[in-house]
């Protein structure tokens, strides 16, 4: 009795393998690294931005280009932190906060006079490179 039973979880496995490729997890599938899949999600996620920025107008279309490749940036660093031994919050950071400060700065082109120079005082006191 336990030969078939064996025998059938033998068989269901082995149709797994051949129809679905069920060798390895599903995150795991095809030898991705965690690394691998968070490069591939955060350029589909890039991508996507990319893709409802085009709907908008001139300064708003360069703020969401400006804001997507920001998070990017950051997305990319957060990958590269799980493939570092050493601490990777530190190599990390400059980048980030540089791709951050230009979407600041982007935005704040939109103003003029006192309230512009108050945005930039803004950036430059919550984004510190």
């Amino acid at each position: 009795m336990s030969y078939s039973i064996k025998a059938s979880y033998s068989i269901t496995a082995l149709l797994c393998l051949v129809l679905f490729g069920c060798d390895q997890p599903v995150g795991q599938q095809g030898g991705d690294s965690p690394y691998d899949f968070a490069m591939a999600q955060a350029e589909e996620q890039f991508q996507a931005a990319k893709d409802r920025c085009d709907n908008l107008s001139h300064d708003q279309k360069d703020i969401c280009l400006e804001n997507a490749q920001a998070k990017f940036q950051r997305d990319k660093e957060n990958a590269n932190a799980m493939n570092t031994a050493r601490n990777p919050r530190i190599t990390a950071t400059s980048p980030q906060r540089h791709a951050e400060y230009e979407a600041a700065l982007k935005e704040c082109e939109r103003l003029s006079g006192d309230s512009y120079q108050e945005c930039i005082d803004r950036v430059k006191e919550d984004i510190q490179l």
